[in-house]
């Protein structure tokens, strides 16, 4: 159906008769009468879902796996590892320690003379 050629009143009149449900009196533009019409003819579009993230892919997962490991790892080295930046390792290990977050706790000291992150309990 060639819509480019319809006048507005038309457009509305095949919408009314393809949605009966909801009918419209006028539309905006002529562009959004076609783009309506076009999307009921169509159907809907299909939204793609992607998936989500893993748990154990996760880079406050790979952070506990670390600790499972070793006892004791810098800043530097949780990010290299973990894909944090620097300034998010600490808010990563303060959500493994609040047990509102986790169920699984993970409680770390910081040693700022080695700059080092130490496990005190968990895992």
């Amino acid at each position: 159906m060639d819509l480019e050629n319809k006048t507005l009143n038309e457009l509305v009149s095949i919408y009314n008769s393809l949605r009966p449900t909801v009918r419209v009196k006028r539309f905006a533009s002529r562009s959004s009468a076609i783009a309506r019409i076009n999307r009921l003819q169509n159907g809907p579009k299909k939204k793609t879902v992607r998936p989500r993230a893993k748990a154990q892919g996760s880079k406050i997962s790979v952070i506990r796996e670390m600790f499972s490991i070793k006892n004791t790892w810098t800043r530097e080295e949780l990010a290299n590892q973990s894909g944090f930046d620097r300034n998010n390792i600490s808010v990563a290990l303060s959500i493994l320690k609040n047990p509102k977050r986790t169920k699984d706790l993970l409680i770390t000291k910081y040693d700022p003379g080695t700059r080092a992150y130490t496990l005190v309990a968990g895992h």
